[in-house]
């Protein structure tokens, strides 16, 4: 499975999260989520591969086809996170293309942020 959008969009997908916090936490009401995608690229925001599939290449083909998206879509770049501890996405996502372009910290946990050029 992987989930992605335009980061140009992400505001759009954060504010039903936002209009339930203000409802339910009025003290919440200023609360910020944490911008991880950024406008102007194509962010993948979930990849996951059933535990029983690892190691086949799926989550490869799966970001090849996201990042294909993305150029028709007329980016030039896609992103995304990874947990700061998680040292096989990192690699699976270095070997990829991906390139460090950042941190973020989101509640409690560290995230290193990567980024991709696309060939267009």
């Amino acid at each position: 499975m992987l989930v992605a959008y335009s980061g140009n969009d992400a505001h759009l997908l954060d504010e039903p999260f936002l209009e339930q916090l203000r409802r339910q936490t009025p003290l919440l009401a200023d609360s910020v989520i944490v911008k991880e995608a950024q406008d102007g690229e194509y962010y993948l925001d979930a990849i996951a591969v059933a535990e029983q599939f690892r190691g086949h290449g799926i989550a490869k083909r799966l970001m090849a086809a996201a990042e294909q998206r993305a150029a028709e879509l007329g980016f030039d770049r896609t992103a995304l996170i990874v947990e700061a501890y998680n040292d096989r996405a990192y690699k699976l996502y270095a070997a990829s293309g991906y390139n460090e372009a950042g941190t973020l910290r989101i509640g409690d946990s560290g995230y290193r942020r990567m980024a991709k050029p696309l060939t267009l």
